[in-house]
């Protein structure tokens, strides 16, 4: 589990269990279970759902975090194509970007770029 999504649990947890417990406590001790860290997660208290309720917390947490990786990965995208440009353009060869260049760079920048694999 991500740090900032533990701490995120936790600042739910704190707020209406109190901080007696760390969260570095909770991990050691097993730390949440998985409908109760959703429910943590989304901001509820995990007793206050039924079995169902505790399954859709799930679900949306699970989205919700889904969501904030796609968002980490696009932006370590924009950083690599970036930094392929900035090589291509600084240290490539004369004709990179151009059908007549065979470096190979500018494929491997083509499929980054469109989010595929290199």
């Amino acid at each position: 589990m991500r740090l900032w999504a533990a701490e995120r649990a936790y600042i739910t947890y704190k707020k209406h269990f109190g901080s007696d417990q760390t969260l570095e406590r909770l991990a050691e001790r097993g730390g949440f279970g998985i409908s109760e860290f959703a429910c943590l997660f989304l901001g509820h208290l995990p007793m206050l759902h039924g079995r169902h309720d505790g399954l859709e917390c799930v679900e949306q947490a699970y989205r919700q975090v889904l969501r904030a990786r796609i968002t980490e990965l696009e932006a370590t995208q924009a950083e690599l194509v970036g930094a392929l440009r900035h090589y291509g353009q600084h240290y490539g060869c004369d004709f990179h970007m151009t059908e007549i260049c065979d470096c190979g760079l500018h494929t491997v920048l083509a499929k980054v770029a469109k989010g595929g694999e290199t």
